[in-house]
């Protein structure tokens, strides 16, 4: 899985109930962020679908990533925004 990541330009992860518990997935985000890959969140908040609140993903989402997805929202961490 790992490899697979390191082949990826991006990475995807679908934020669904028990992601973070899962030991593959903890695979494939770890190695994404000490890859240095960008990352898409897509989060199913539908509980009847294998969703879960938003606000409990942010809890489950363990700390290395938490900072690495709070810096790309950071406007400021990626210098001026373009002008219209």
């Amino acid at each position: 899985l790992a490899d697979n990541v390191a082949a990826s330009d991006v990475v995807l992860l679908f934020l669904s109930r028990g992601y973070f518990a899962s030991k593959a997935c903890a695979i494939e985000y770890e190695a994404a962020v000490r890859l240095g890959k960008p990352l898409i969140l897509v989060h199913e908040g539908n509980e009847n679908k294998g969703g879960l609140p938003l606000e409990q993903a942010r809890r489950d989402c363990p700390e290395p990533l938490r900072q690495k997805q709070s810096s790309a929202a950071d406007p400021s961490s990626r210098g001026s925004a373009p002008t219209p």
